[in-house]
């Protein structure tokens, strides 16, 4: 390909986008704080049904794990890899909203339950005595990086087996495993996610659809999943003085998309925030600190366009 891009290519950023960056940093922190101060909240907070403290817990934690990640890829210049993160902060969202919305204990149990699942289905790869076991061993057999595969010991994966085993037969997992058996009854398989139990949605599409995110779904999951599979490379090319488009040498670390990953990011650590709040009872606190410590900030990165922040009611 041509190469009269390499002066296009590796130019570093202009005032003005230093200091974005600057700022976009510094509110992203004031974010991720706030964050954990509900996280630290809803780790104490009492509830009939532990599995919604424990789910909405873990879920909050990995996104505010994912934005803290967000801001050290965009402190280096790295921002068209951050999207991928941001990404995972999506799916995290939605989690926490379809948990919120409505049967949260029987939805943080599902959950649970097709998150220890997971566990026993990882497990039985490193078991020869189970058909997943064996195709593992097969694949791992013709594979070049197979003799750097190292397997825990046999005794040790049956014993977390076992446990793993025993967990899903646990009676708090009662009305999981009722539901999943009535669902598969009526469809002839069980749900294969765990927001699919009793009705739910059937995959990540229908669930965005239901939460009203499905703009958010098409752009992450379309023009970005192409990149993030590596089947879109457009966002490398580069107009070259002959007017074709041309990889240019050096296309690592731009910041022509800084505001876009820095503000989704920030917006959807805040509506995950907002949700937990306000399940936790502590929607005013959390709109008080919007007010008095985040607005103004979060506006003049751009952040008001389509985010007002913490809604004016719901609170308990």
């Amino acid at each position: 390909m041509d190469r009269e891009t390499d002066d296009i290519a590796h130019q570093p950023a202009d005032a003005d986008t230093q200091r974005y960056a600057r700022e976009a940093s510094e509110c992203c922190q004031l974010m991720l704080d706030r964050a954990m101060e509900v996280l630290s909240s809803l780790e104490t907070w009492q509830c009939q049904e532990s599995a919604e403290r424990e789910s909405l817990s873990a879920i909050l934690l990995h996104m505010i794990e994912m934005a803290d990640a967000v801001d050290v890829l965009l402190n280096a210049g790295a921002c068209m890899p951050a999207w991928l993160q941001v990404r995972s902060m999506f799916e995290g969202l939605l989690s926490i909203e379809y948990l919120a919305e409505n049967e949260t204990a029987l939805r943080s149990l599902s959950w649970q339950f097709f998150h220890v699942a997971e566990r026993v289905r990882q497990a039985e790869k490193h078991d020869l005595s189970t058909a997943r076991g064996k195709e593992w061993a097969k694949a791992v057999a013709h594979d070049e990086l197979g003799p750097r595969l190292s397997a825990p010991p046999r005794g040790i994966v049956q014993q977390d087996l076992a446990a793993l085993r025993a967990e899903l037969r646990a009676p708090r997992f009662e009305a999981v495993r009722e539901l999943m058996e009535k669902d598969r009854r009526e469809n002839r398989l069980p749900p294969k996610q765990w927001y699919s139990l009793a009705g739910g949605p059937r995959n990540l599409r229908d669930l965005s659809v239901r939460l009203g995110h499905p703009a958010q779904y098409l752009g992450l999951y379309g023009y970005w999943s192409e990149i993030g599979h590596a089947r879109d490379m457009s966002h490398l090319l580069a107009a070259c003085r002959s007017g074709r488009y041309a990889v240019p040498a050096q296309v690592l670390r731009n910041s022509r998309m800084l505001q876009q990953v820095a503000l989704h990011s920030t917006s959807l650590l805040l509506s995950a925030t907002q949700h937990v709040a306000t399940h936790i009872g502590e929607l005013k606190a959390l709109r008080t600190w919007y007010i008095r410590c985040f607005r103004e900030r979060f506006l003049q990165l751009g952040g008001g366009t389509g985010n007002t922040g913490p809604a004016t009611t719901g609170d308990r």
